[in-house]
């Protein structure tokens, strides 16, 4: 009985950004990393299906309309619209003082890299102050891209 040849598995490392060191990767973790990049393959294609098969039932049926396979599924095609404004001081001119009833005003605040380092500086005497009116969160994301 001939015994059958496994296919080797591509060398990897580990590379720390915040210490620039390098180490190899262990086989299980190439294993995984092999099989999340063939899933991440996978889901690219079907999503690229997805919408062509989403195109032609809009192409093919238009909005609104429900298409319904009895105890399989439903498929709804909708048609959504928004409405921008492009030209704030025209449309401001225009309405003169109508605008404020007219139109919603949002404000978004954002620290500035400036104020997030005047809140971590322990020497800063608003440091304290500021830590109490901001918050900080933190996250961790994998992102699959190919490698050249």
């Amino acid at each position: 009985m001939q015994a059958i040849a496994k296919t080797p598995l591509p060398s990897g490392e580990y590379l720390d950004r915040a210490s620039g060191e390098t180490k190899p990767l262990q086989r299980n973790t190439l294993k995984l990393i092999l099989e999340g990049w063939d899933i991440k393959k996978k889901i690219d294609d079907l999503e690229a299906r997805l919408k062509d098969i989403n195109q032609h039932l809009i192409d093919g049926y238009g909005a609104p309309a429900s298409l319904v396979m009895r105890g399989i599924c439903r498929v709804a095609v909708a048609e959504r619209t928004s409405v921008k404004i492009a030209d704030e001081s025209g449309l401001r001119a225009l309405l003169g003082a109508r605008f404020d009833d007219l139109v919603t005003t949002k404000t978004s605040y954002a620290p500035t890299d400036k104020l997030q380092d005047i809140a971590s500086s322990a020497d800063d005497p608003l440091s304290k102050p500021l830590r109490k009116l901001l918050t900080t969160g933190s996250s961790q994301t994998v992102t699959w891209r190919a490698e050249k």
